[in-house]
């Protein structure tokens, strides 16, 4: 499995990167980040591909990904309100870019998938389901579904999460 993985210079991130190094399922790891990787990370199944604006994906690198068959994204880029400069730059990052990456990969990418059958003699039919396209979204700690409910602790950082 090919996958894409954000936030992988942070906490969570990195050690989600060495876990899927060490993962023989994982056949390689295509690695969006804004700033390169430490070189303890160089591998030759991992691919950093710098990107500066997670809001807006080019037609070039959704192609790429897609030519080179990127099956699932593991998004872990965020983090608590107190790491941004504001609220409304911690939602940006915990909220839009997510969204962002989420509509891109499904337009783009899922689309691209070629029908699972699990036998590769068998060939699929027109029409058939295509394999899906996974999107896994790393939360924190106490995230918080509703968006209205009172909370004492970090309400800000859980409700974004």
């Amino acid at each position: 499995m090919k996958i894409v993985l954000t936030g992988s210079t942070g906490f969570i991130g990195s050690e989600i990167l060495k876990q899927c190094i060490a993962h023989t399922f994982i056949s390689h790891i295509y690695v969006l980040t804004r700033r390169p990787l430490d070189n303890r990370f160089s591998h030759k199944k991992v691919t950093q591909l710098l990107h500066e604006e997670f809001e807006t994906y080019s037609p070039e690198l959704l192609d790429r990904l897609r030519e080179e068959g990127v099956e699932a994204c593991i998004w872990s880029l965020g983090g608590s309100v107190q790491q941004f400069k504001d609220l409304d730059e911690a939602r940006r990052v915990g909220v839009n870019y997510p969204v962002a990456a989420a509509e891109a990969f499904a337009g783009h990418l899922a689309t691209a998938l070629e029908p699972h059958t699990g036998f590769p003699e068998k060939s699929p039919a027109a029409g058939e389901k295509r394999f899906p396209f996974r999107f896994v979204f790393i939360s924190g700690w106490g995230a918080e579904v509703d968006q209205f409910r009172r909370l004492w602790m970090y309400a800000d950082s859980r409700k974004i999460k």
